[in-house]
């Protein structure tokens, strides 16, 4: 198990980290810097998942092509490719 799984487990059960503190952080109800840094390293973790979540819906194809610009992504063997190529000014 890794250390900071290990610190978080034991502050909840000696009593430093509640489930409460944490969501009041996630709510805006309160500072990150005042939690436990038990707390802080789940707060990160939650905070990463969310990020990465919310990434996952993200497609800007449509706006790209509506501004007429082109755009950069990575193939399926990590290869740049360039979609929707605009000609180069004469």
């Amino acid at each position: 198990m890794c250390a900071t799984c290990d610190d978080t487990i034991h502050s909840i059960a000696i009593g430093t980290l509640r489930i409460s503190d944490i969501g009041a952080v996630l709510r805006h109800e309160t500072t990150y810097d005042s939690l436990h840094p038990a707390g802080r390293a789940l707060v990160r973790m939650i905070r990463d998942r969310q990020v990465d979540a919310g990434a996952d819906g993200i497609d800007l194809t449509i706006d790209f092509l509506a501004a007429g610009e082109s755009w950069s992504e990575l193939d399926a063997d990590g290869n740049v490719v360039i979609r929707n190529p605009q000609p180069e000014p004469r």
